[in-house]
């Protein structure tokens, strides 16, 4: 059984970017051998999350799972929701259990049944574990293979759903101590650029359909100026220069930014 993580935990252990880019790359290898439909798929085209998100306003939680599952390649068919009115972690939002190939049963907490965007993301989770047990991938158990379940969500171009998760930072917050799933914010973000990147999606796709959270992270690897701007000294330029942004030792400093770690002055940052 997996479950789906409300917050991120303070203590959160520094992600390097570069493990972010290499864990995507080996899945879209991965995926290629194992998934024939994955081309056929256009994972490069991301689900518009509004579909999603109007779906379940209009209590159409079935039609919802339908969209992401197919997005998937699952046989909508096969998923079943419970909704509990609690689940004995307050940390966690969902868990799912599934064999390979057979019935995808998720249970969620009943708050989310009306709440779109947080019903939108930990779908694309769940579901991604039932892909990967599909696929023969490690997907539960462990931060790392948790992780990789994040990351698949961008890898099949459901990475909006994803992104969209993260919350929006009020004067005075920490950054990166609140999403959903076990990548904290400004990982996820970092992985749906660099994924965009992967696949040469334009600039008007990419921002399409984000929170103004996403927006906001968006701007910053990006190098323009916003809410968020003090989270980088130098602009993290991912569009044209792909080479160079695997490269980079990006991970999370201790107040939760996003940095480069082989910038000397990094660990000063207050």
């Amino acid at each position: 059984m997996a479950s789906m993580w409300i917050e991120s935990s303070n203590d959160y252990t520094p992600v390097p970017g570069e493990w972010i880019v290499e864990r995507l790359l080996a899945l879209i290898a991965t995926l290629r051998e194992r998934d024939p439909d994955f081309r056929a798929l256009r994972p490069r085209v991301f689900l518009d999350p509004a579909l999603v998100h109007d779906a379940v306003a209009r209590g159409d939680a079935d039609g919802a799972v339908r969209l992401v599952a197919e997005k998937y390649g699952l046989d909508p068919g096969r998923v079943r929701i419970t909704w509990a009115p609690d689940i004995a972690d307050q940390r966690v939002a969902a868990h799912v259990t599934s064999e390979r190939f057979g019935p995808i049963e998720v249970t969620m907490r009943a708050h989310y049944r009306t709440n779109p965007r947080g019903f939108a993301t930990i779908i694309a989770h769940e579901l991604g574990h039932a892909y990967l047990t599909d696929m023969n991938v490690e997907n539960g158990g462990g931060w790392e293979e948790e992780a990789t379940t994040d990351l698949v969500t961008f890898v099949k171009g459901l990475g909006k759903l994803t992104v969209n998760g993260v919350d929006q930072v009020g004067p005075g917050q920490r950054a990166g101590s609140r999403c959903y799933g076990y990548l904290n914010r400004e990982a996820v973000v970092f992985a749906y650029a660099r994924t965009a990147a992967q696949y040469g999606v334009g600039r008007d796709e990419l921002r399409a359909g984000l929170s103004n959270a996403a927006l906001g992270y968006l701007r910053v690897l990006e190098g323009e100026p916003g809410l968020l701007g003090r989270l980088l000294q130098s602009a993290l330029r991912l569009f044209g220069r792909r080479k160079a942004i695997s490269e980079r030792n990006l991970v999370i400093d201790e107040q939760g930014n996003l940095v480069d770690a082989d910038d000397p002055g990094w660990g000063r940052r207050s």
